[in-house]
């Protein structure tokens, strides 16, 4: 299975076309298990089949993701339809939910059980290697990507740590997985800003602790290790090393100086951050408040101040 016309499969035209097609509003309607799965934007493209009783059937897919920006679900569903120009009705569009945790159609069975669709879901299911997996992950980082940019994010409900209050630190990234990497150059190498704070509604602080990583050349599987952080007073800029002894090659003053160049709004994007934080975690800490009602007392009950008296001839009177 590849994408027409392309030795790379289904998803290489999207890289160049998801900003126009986005923009001219082409929305389409699935319903879904994602809680906020309504209307999401969707790239066209087209997949050719190669093997079996579908080989050189041409289809085209429409790729539609949850625009939950808190949610990693990590599906694609790919709306396909076949390539009949000739037929006087519509396809009826077959629904592939690729799950890309597993690398697997999540709705094969239900698709192998009916016969209309039962060819190209086996098709799909055979020809979709790693390459294709990898394209279709890159697929619904950027759409998700996008979802994280243009959602209303005081609305997303969210649930923080128990020990927030306590002083726990919260990375912007774990709340909104999807946000836009903050990266910069420094001496020549690449570097990544991860920014944390505290979140408790009640505390006037206005620092952030960001952790710098510097990017290996080549990328690999093995996971980032911070080369140095520091706890960053955004208003006044002080700035507090918080592991002397770590890589003294690098000063924590000139890397803040690189990231600032990259982003000259980077005092008031920390702000705006911390302050949104804030908000979403009294909203949720407002939704895990249980509150007990006090048992009713009735009126010839002990009253519970202890006097002995019954209820109506003490406080209740």
């Amino acid at each position: 299975m590849r994408a027409r016309a392309s030795d790379s499969v289904i998803i290489e035209a999207y890289r160049a076309r998801v900003g126009d097609l986005l923009c001219q509003g082409r929305w389409r309607e699935r319903h879904s298990q994602c809680n906020m799965f309504s209307t999401t934007p969707s790239d066209r493209g087209e997949l050719l089949i190669q093997q079996g009783e579908l080989a050189g059937r041409n289809y085209r897919f429409e790729a539609i993701v949850c625009q939950n920006p808190t949610c990693d679900c990590e599906r694609v569903t790919l709306k396909c339809f076949t390539e009949m120009p000739e037929a006087s009705t519509p396809a009826i569009p077959v629904y592939l939910e690729m799950d890309l945790e597993r690398r697997q159609i999540a709705n094969l069975g239900d698709l192998k059980a009916n016969p209309a669709t039962r060819a190209l879901a086996n098709a799909v299911a055979t020809e979709c290697g790693t390459e294709q997996w990898n394209q279709l992950r890159r697929l619904y980082w950027e759409l998700k990507q996008y979802w994280t940019e243009h959602s209303d994010l005081e609305k997303v409900q969210v649930s923080f740590p128990p020990d927030v209050l306590a002083g726990a630190m919260v990375a912007y990234f774990d709340v909104f997985p999807f946000a836009r990497r903050i990266e910069f150059i420094h001496e020549q190498e690449n570097w990544l800003m991860n920014d944390q704070y505290c979140c408790n509604p009640k505390c006037p602080c206005e620092e952030a602790v960001l952790l710098f990583f510097r990017l290996p050349e080549k990328s690999g599987q093995e996971p980032l290790q911070s080369t140095l952080s520091i706890s960053y007073q955004y208003r006044d800029g002080k700035v507090t090393r918080l592991e002397p002894e770590g890589d003294r090659r690098y000063s924590e003053h000139s890397l803040l100086e690189s990231l600032n160049k990259a982003r000259a709004d980077l005092n008031s994007l920390l702000a705006q951050r911390q302050s949104l934080l804030r908000r979403l975690c009294r909203r949720s800490l407002k939704r895990q408040t249980i509150h007990t009602p006090e048992p009713k007392i009735g009126r010839n009950d002990p009253c519970p101040c202890g006097s002995g008296k019954k209820w109506k001839r003490c406080c209740g009177a």
